[in-house]
């Protein structure tokens, strides 16, 4: 997803209606400032955000081979 389409969204306030399920993450304390930031300054919840942000990278992720698949790693 561009950028682009994460503004558009947060713009709109489109929040998705799924079931949310209590976790927790660690963040450096650089990325957790940021992410704050943008939370404050959308006023939307940094759960959203980093649910919109991770779904690409999951999404390719799941796709992605991992190294050793078919590669033969072992052979010399």
């Amino acid at each position: 997803m561009a950028e682009s389409d994460l503004v558009r969204e947060l713009s709109a306030r489109v929040l998705a209606q799924d079931d949310k399920v209590p976790t927790t993450f660690r963040l450096n304390r650089r990325t957790l400032k940021r992410l704050r930031t943008q939370e404050k300054r959308w006023s939307t919840s940094m759960s959203f955000i980093v649910e919109r942000a991770l779904e690409p990278v999951l999404t390719q992720l799941e796709e992605a081979k991992l190294p050793t698949d078919g590669a033969g790693a072992d052979d010399e």
